[in-house]
């Protein structure tokens, strides 16, 4: 899943809300076990919503993605049903 806000509406929670919508509904209706997020290491913003809604950061992939015009390394977020807060 992938998200882009144009920058007049950003942080008003709206990709949080979104993500937590989707998240309820891979723990509910799918049954899943667990999920995982991967971000770009430099984009805060993206972070901070992973954390914010309890994934456990589990490492960094280095070179994880070619983005534009270099390799940027990835933060990898796990969150288990068990620690779900629905």
């Amino acid at each position: 899943m992938g998200y882009f806000l144009s920058e007049e509406v950003q942080g008003q929670g709206i990709v949080a809300k979104s993500v937590q919508s989707v998240i309820d509904y891979l723990f509910e209706v799918m049954d899943l076990h667990r999920i995982e997020s991967q971000c770009a290491i430099n984009n805060v913003q993206s972070l901070s919503i992973s954390k914010r809604l309890g994934f456990y950061q589990e490492g960094i992939k280095k070179d994880g993605q070619w983005y534009m015009v270099n390799y940027e390394d990835l933060v990898t977020y796990s969150l288990l049903k068990e620690n779900w807060k629905n």
